[in-house]
C-alpha cells in the first residue's frame, strides 16, 4: 500500500519543480519581434506534482532503477491518465482541505467545552468526511502510480512502494527507504547517521560501534544498489525527468 504524502507536499514539490526547472531561472533578452513566435519552455508544475506525489520523482525513479531512457514513456503514459489530463486531483484536494478544516474546527470547539451531542455528533460526521477525502485522494495516486508504472519491472515497482512507504524517513539518503525496518531499527539509523554527520563538521573522532552499524546498514545489497544506481545515474535522470514534465 502507498503512503502517499499530505497536501503541504504537493505545495514543496511545486516550488522543487519550479526551483529546478531552467526556465525558474530570470533571464533578460531583447523583446522579440513581430516575427519570433518562439517562447521559453515552461515546467508543467501540474504534472510534476502529481508525480512526485505518486511516489514518482526523479530521485524516487533513481532509487528504485527505473533508467532515463524508460522516464519519458513512463511520464507520457502519467500525463495521459486522467488524474492528470482531467486535473481531478484538484477537486479532491478542495474537498479533503474543507472536511479537514471542518474537523479542526469542531475539535477545537470540544476542546473549548462545547461538547453537546449536535457538536459531537457534527465531529464524527466530519472526521468521516475527512476519511472519505484522504482516501479519494490516496486512491487518485495510486491509480495514477498503476498506470505509470505498468511496463517497469516488478522489482523496481517493489522498491519505489517501500520507498513511498517509508516516506516518514524522508529526510534520510533515499537509498536506505528501499528496505523496510522496524521502529527501533530506523531509531538506530537515523542515530547513527546524526553521529556521523555530528562528528565530520565538527572534526571529532566517530564512535566504533555507531559506525560499525551504520557500515552494516550502507552494506545492505539494496541499500547499496540504490546507491550506486543514484550515483551513477541521478544526473541523466533527472534531466530526463525535468524534459518530459516540460511544457
Amino acid at each position: 500500500m502507498l503512503k502517499l504524502a499530505g497536501l503541504a507536499t504537493a505545495a514543496a514539490l511545486a516550488a522543487f519543480a519550479a526551483v529546478k526547472s531552467p526556465s525558474s531561472v530570470a533571464t533578460f533578452a531583447p523583446e522579440a519581434g513581430p516575427s519570433s513566435s518562439t517562447q521559453a519552455p515552461e515546467p508543467n508544475l501540474e504534472l510534476r506534482g502529481a508525480l512526485a506525489r505518486a511516489g514518482l520523482g526523479p530521485e524516487e525513479l533513481t532509487a528504485a532503477g527505473i533508467p532515463a531512457a524508460r522516464i519519458s514513456a513512463l511520464i507520457a503514459r502519467a500525463g495521459a491518465h486522467s488524474v492528470v489530463a482531467s486535473s481531478s486531483l484538484g477537486p479532491a484536494d478542495a474537498s479533503l482541505a474543507e472536511a479537514s478544516t471542518r474537523v479542526a474546527s469542531l475539535e477545537e470547539a470540544v476542546r473549548g467545552g462545547a461538547r453537546d451531542a449536535a457538536t459531537m455528533a457534527a465531529l464524527t460526521a466530519a472526521r468521516a468526511d475527512a476519511a472519505t477525502a484522504k482516501a479519494n485522494v490516496d486512491g487518485l495516486l495510486a491509480a495514477l502510480f498503476v498506470h505509470a508504472t505498468q511496463e517497469a519491472t516488478p522489482a523496481a515497482i517493489a522498491r519505489l512502494q517501500a520507498i513511498a512507504s517509508n516516506q516518514r524517513y524522508r529526510r534520510l539518503p533515499i537509498e536506505f527507504l528501499v528496505v523496510e525496518r522496524g521502529a527501533a531499527q530506523w531509531a538506530e539509523l537515523k542515530e547513527c547517521l546524526k553521529h556521523e554527520r555530528v562528528c565530520t563538521r565538527r572534526g571529532d573522532p566517530t564512535d566504533p560501534t555507531q559506525m560499525a552499524a551504520l557500515g552494516v546498514s550502507r552494506a545492505h545489497a539494496d541499500v547499496a544498489a540504490a546507491h550506486a544506481r543514484g550515483e551513477a545515474n541521478m544526473q541523466a535522470n533527472e534531466a530526463a525527468w525535468l524534459a518530459a514534465t516540460t511544457l
